[in-house]
């Protein structure tokens, strides 16, 4: 975990994960994950919800941006269908 990430707490059908947000770019790609842990029944898990776009400014001619906030709005709700049996 990046130690400047700033963590937040997320209640997912009774279990409290952990969660941070990281983001970083690499040859023309864009990476931002929204991360989230828990110890459970004596595991650790991690739910990882990662979006992965190139980088708009490289294509000739221009692209329009990804909206990764639109991304996460949809991923979050399956996130929060998950529950442990």
């Amino acid at each position: 975990m990046d130690p400047s990430a700033t963590t937040t707490q997320l209640d997912i059908n009774g279990v409290t994960f952990t969660g941070y947000e990281t983001a970083g770019v690499a040859a023309g790609n864009i990476y931002d994950s929204h991360v989230y842990r828990t110890s459970y029944g004596g595991a650790c898990y991690e739910i990882s919800l990662v979006v992965h776009v190139g980088n708009a400014g490289n294509y000739d001619p221009p692209v329009r941006e990804f909206d990764e906030a639109q991304a996460f709005d949809r991923l979050m709700p399956i996130l929060r269908s998950f529950r442990f049996e």
